[in-house]
């Protein structure tokens, strides 16, 4: 997977979420959904409409940063280990004021991106790191949606207190809860993975990325 599919599978994926969270939310019986599905079949259109609402969707959940309020607590212990990993092997050789700057504006985090693009077996485990990290953005995407949907619902179960809403609820706490165990293990899997890319920069180019520390 390329880094241009990841961005656009991470546009579409939570764009699709919502729109099926918001074609569940709206009726209150079962009955009401079979209708407003058959009603959508009618349309002529229907596949540029669903298309439209997902890619619109997509657009306001990212331009609001929501997946980044969220996600940035699981981001840092993975770009803390790919740092402390780069400079562990030189221990000693940089200070406190040169390692702060090292760590500085993403110095570090460059300087391990640029092996990874100049690398032919880093590339391809560059692959497994992109599909985890897909898998990782879309859990957590579900979770923020699926917690935000049921608070919906539990606020309309004032108003229309019926069984199909109950289990509705029910289901949006239950996937909620599943999504966000699932992005603790892919948390711990992203790590492991750049732990096999760490593991050849350190082991291969460790003279290159000396250098590269010293003359950033």
């Amino acid at each position: 997977m390329n880094l241009t599919s990841l961005k656009r599978y991470r546009l579409i994926i939570p764009g699709i979420f919502i729109f099926v969270v918001i074609f569940f939310i709206f009726p209150n019986s079962c009955k009401e959904l079979i209708n407003n599905y058959n009603e959508l079949l009618k349309l002529n259109l229907f596949n540029i409409v669903y298309l439209f609402l997902t890619l619109l969707f997509g657009a306001i959940y990212y331009i609001t940063k929501i997946r980044m309020w969220f996600w940035e607590p699981f981001l840092k212990p993975v770009q803390d280990n790919i740092q402390d990993s780069l400079l562990n092997p030189f221990n000693g050789k940089f200070d406190e004021s040169e390692i702060n700057y090292l760590k500085d504006q993403r110095r570090l985090l460059n300087i391990f991106y640029s092996f990874v693009d100049n690398d032919q077996s880093l590339k391809e485990k560059a692959n497994s790191v992109r599909m985890n990290g897909l898998l990782w953005t879309s859990f957590i995407d579900l979770t923020i949606i699926c917690s935000i949907s049921s608070i919906i619902i539990d606020i309309k179960l004032f108003l229309f207190f019926t069984l199909y809403n109950k289990a509705l609820l029910f289901t949006l706490l239950i996937t909620s809860f599943i999504s966000f165990i699932m992005t603790h293990l892919l948390l711990k899997r992203h790590i492991a993975l750049s732990n096999e890319q760490l593991q050849v920069i350190v082991g291969i180019h460790k003279k290159e990325l000396f250098e590269k520390l010293e003359n950033v």
